[in-house]
């Protein structure tokens, strides 16, 4: 322990506000841009690492501590929060696994509460400020979790040894209700979509060294079933221009092409696409370039899911950045679409 400055969280809400935290376990509060401090230490802490501040988006006098008492024989996970800018403290490690020391917490920037941790191994999950914690890896491989972010909706994880992991779009994370449970159908609302131009591509597969995917382009819609529906149900989802008008419809049925949908029990994902499908194979050819179709479609569209009743949900498109001549040209580019099952949600 060297009393070495480790990390300093400056306040999104006050830029004179900071807390530093240091490597011997103390934890300094200024207010007047560090003309004067004043040690905020929770005081059950002892001998540690303050290893990550951050200060809540949502309240000035809300900060969380990442704690590590790994390197002094101690490796139980560690989080403590104050409301009142460091004068009272409580610890938040309910549902945290023994024997995996804290390195980062984080609360999302639009949802209030809503928290994500990193330990030794593993990436956790709270919706109620961190009383309690829910493992929330996926697929992402037991590793060190060295820091966690949320940029432009998605959540990033950088790793000891791992590489940097994207799980892409918290659209349903941040728009999850307990209520949801007891609903037959659920319409979340899509996350802001990029209208871009160009695109197709090569024909032929991935290569060998295409070892990651990129989120799928256009308005992505997640929706919530109860149950799998049986044969004799119809699910649909039907893509509405800002008039009211269907443009596009999808559903569980035969015959709806090979964007139909695949509906089952839980989170549902679907694809839109910003243009219509491209040009189609030609028996026995292999096309060397497969050219995409033309971006359509202005912003405003809204999305309707049908199971007997409506439960409807608008998508916000916006035009490329620094082009301001994408809405108008989408808007005279006619009412096409295409469509694509989505992978599942994972890391």
């Amino acid at each position: 322990m060297y009393g070495t400055i480790f990390v300093i969280e400056e306040s999104p809400h006050d830029a004179k506000t900071m807390y530093v935290g240091t490597d011997d376990g103390n934890v300094q509060l200024t207010k007047d841009g560090g003309a004067t401090w004043t040690n905020v230490t929770p005081p059950t802490a002892g001998d540690g690492l303050v290893n990550e501040l951050e200060v809540s988006p949502h309240d000035p006098g809300t900060v969380y501590v990442a704690y590590r008492k790994d390197r002094v024989g101690d490796p139980a996970p560690y989080i403590y929060r104050s409301t009142d800018f460091g004068k009272t403290w409580t610890m938040l490690v309910s549902g945290l696994r023994a024997g995996e020391p804290v390195r980062v917490v984080r609360e999302d920037p639009e949802r209030k509460g809503l928290m994500y941790a990193g330990t030794e191994t593993a990436v956790y999950l709270s919706y109620d400020g961190g009383a309690r914690w829910q493992l929330f890896s996926g697929n992402l491989p037991v590793v060190p979790v060295t820091d966690l972010e949320v940029r432009h909706g998605d959540l990033i994880a950088s790793t000891e040894g791992r590489a940097f992991w994207i799980l892409d779009d918290l659209s349903v994370i941040r728009q999850h209700a307990d209520s949801l449970a007891t609903a037959t159908a659920h319409l979340y609302k899509p996350r802001t979509a990029l209208l871009v131009g160009g695109g197709g591509g090569f024909g032929g597969g991935a290569g060998a060294n295409m070892v990651g995917r990129n989120p799928r382009s256009g308005a992505v819609v997640n929706y919530r079933l109860a149950t799998a529906p049986d044969s004799a149900t119809t699910v649909r989802l039907e893509f509405l221009d800002s008039k009211g008008a269907v443009v596009r419809s999808y559903s569980n049925k035969e015959g709806n092409g090979p964007a139909r949908l695949a509906p089952k029990a839980g989170v549902n994902t679907f694809a839109l696409g910003p243009a219509p499908p491209g040009a189609d194979d030609v028996a026995g050819g292999a096309p060397l370039w497969r050219p995409g179709g033309r971006c359509t479609r202005p912003a405003g569209d809204v999305q309707r899911a049908a199971d007997g009743g409506d439960h409807d949900a608008h998508a916000v498109v916006r035009g490329e950045a620094g082009s301001a001549a994408r809405d108008a040209d989408a808007a005279a580019g006619g009412a096409g679409f295409g469509g694509q099952p989505a992978r599942d949600a994972h890391w």
